[in-house]
């Protein structure tokens, strides 16, 4: 939203110009003893019209995630004016409008509240489009009953209930769901995280706390037992609600700052679209006793749970697919950390997970366990000759190599080092973990892959072999890979392009010769 801006104050400053106009007027006439019946009504009119403009130019500067409801703030006062307009047709048809009001008067009063119980129980949080369709419907459901409850022709009128009972019934009803709707608007600021967000409850709950508390206080003055005349200046007062609207438009600024978290706060603001079934049942509860079919009460607050029932249900389903999306999210981002980025093998991590998981199974089952240690011979000076990017794709190719010759599904392969691969090879003795060496050299050099730093032109592999043998069962995990290690240098030391076994058995451990492994079952 533009606050600041000159355009947008100057707005604002005719509206709110406009609006102490009015009520300065007004206040004249009702002191004068002069008054018409129409003056009050036609100044509340003008009130609301001024604050309907402000309200459709906030429409129109505020982001799209908080226009609707400024939108649906604007349909209140289409609704009051509507209502402000029969009571000007009835006093102009000589009714007398504080006493007995049209039909049409008393649902366009009524359904006032209804766009902003719209706009105040639907959080962002949890704006669903099944959400927004169940609230819709809730709402259209509040319509109907306000129908059946504000429309003579629709109520019994030979009800057992007397009349002045009814108006009661009917006025408790409207005065509880406006003074819900204000302490809704204010617990909605301290919870909304959005600063524009905020600007609207807060600018919705000056109208309210102000206008609401004016307004009741009005209605119960021309009841039937005070009977204040309308031209009274006691009506006056009912103007400050649209004039601080309008006020707290033109000077009250956004709330940049987000709020605290307080759990409670946020409990009771998400638990705020359950009102419109509270609201559903009370008027459900009002046909029942008033109207001329009491099924039509039952019917309607089945109807009012079923839908606060599918709205609960919609929730939990998309807590749900949350819930597996999360899983799932958690579970590709784990694989990912056990992957090198650049060859897609297996990284050291994995190793340090998988290796003692492997020693240990292998240690329990006595079968042996072998590994092979793998290294590119001269792959620095492939770099310093060919660049980096032809080394990554070079250690792209020699691991893709090395994985097509592991032909068991448990076999596995790690990106150890830099240039350095380890292939965990279980239930595998010596001769087999040589075979599959040879048969990696042998396909290496096959591929014919140039190397111009290399004395053989071409990539080649070094390998060390180890074997965990049945009689190396006391030894630790640590100590394999020592020996695979110490194979490979004798490779390199044998001229490369070469695999080395180690030959000579795993030693003891020093002093015993009992299992002191820390793998060890």
């Amino acid at each position: 939203m533009k606050h600041g801006g000159e355009s947008y104050r100057r707005k604002h400053t005719l509206t709110l110009s406009a609006a102490i106009l009015v009520i300065a007027l007004h206040l004249s006439l009702s002191l004068s003893f002069r008054m018409s019946l129409w003056i009050t009504p036609l100044s509340w009119l003008l009130l609301d019209f001024l604050a309907l403009i402000a309200t459709v130019q906030e429409s129109l500067t505020a982001p799209s995630s908080i226009a609707n409801r400024w939108q649906l703030f604007a349909l209140s006062f289409v609704f009051a004016i509507g209502s402000l307009i029969c009571i000007l047709f009835d006093e102009a048809t000589s009714f007398a409008w504080h006493n007995g009001t049209s039909s049409l008067n008393n649902l366009l009063r009524a359904c006032r509240w209804l766009p902003l119980l719209l706009a105040i129980c639907t959080t962002e949080e949890l704006d669903q489009r099944e959400n927004r369709i169940l609230d819709l419907i809730q709402i259209c459901l509040l319509a109907f009953l306000c129908t059946v409850l504000f429309t003579p022709f629709i109520l019994n009128s030979a009800s057992t209930i007397p009349v002045s009972y009814q108006g009661l019934l009917i006025n408790t009803y409207a005065y509880t769901q406006s003074v819900t709707l204000t302490l809704i608007a204010l617990l909605a600021i301290f919870t909304s995280q959005q600063p524009t967000t905020r600007f609207f409850y807060a600018a919705l709950s000056n109208f309210l706390c102000v206008g609401v508390p004016l307004q009741i206080w009005y209605n119960l003055l021309c009841n039937n037992t005070w009977q204040v005349p309308p031209s009274s200046p006691l009506s006056v007062p009912v103007d400050l609600g649209p004039l601080v609207y309008l006020a707290a438009l033109q000077w009250m600024h956004p709330l940049r700052s987000a709020p605290p978290r307080h759990r409670s706060l946020i409990l009771l603001r998400l638990g705020a679209p359950s009102f419109l079934t509270v609201f559903g049942l009370l008027a459900s509860m009002s046909v029942a006793l008033i109207g001329k079919h009491p099924w039509l009460g039952l019917v309607t607050a089945l109807l009012s749970i079923m839908l606060y029932s599918l709205r609960s249900a919609f929730g939990q389903l998309r807590l749900l697919l949350a819930r597996w999306d999360l899983e799932a999210a958690n579970k590709s981002l784990e694989a990912l950390s056990l992957r090198d980025p650049l060859t897609g093998l297996y990284n050291r991590r994995w190793f340090a997970d998988a290796y003692p998981h492997e020693w240990k199974v292998a240690q329990r089952s006595r079968v042996p366990l072998s590994i092979l240690l793998l290294d590119i011979d001269y792959f620095k000076l492939f770099n310093d000759n060919l660049g980096h990017d032809r080394g990554d794709a070079c250690l792209q190719a020699v691991s893709e190599l090395c994985l097509q010759q592991l032909h068991r599904s448990t076999d596995s392969l790690v990106r150890y080092g830099g240039e350095e691969f380890l292939a965990i090879l279980p239930d595998t003795p010596e001769e087999g973990a040589i075979q599959v060496a040879q048969r990696i050299i042998a396909a290496l050099n096959r591929l014919q892959h140039p190397h111009p730093g290399s004395p053989f032109g071409r990539v080649t592999l070094s390998i060390g072999t180890a074997t965990l043998r049945q009689h190396d069962f006391n030894q630790s995990a640590q100590s394999l890979i020592k020996m695979a290690d110490e194979a490979l240098y004798a490779a390199k030391r044998k001229g490369r392009n070469c695999l080395q076994s180690a030959v000579k058995p795993l030693s003891p451990p020093s002093g015993s010769s009992t299992n002191h492994s820390p793998y060890a079952h």
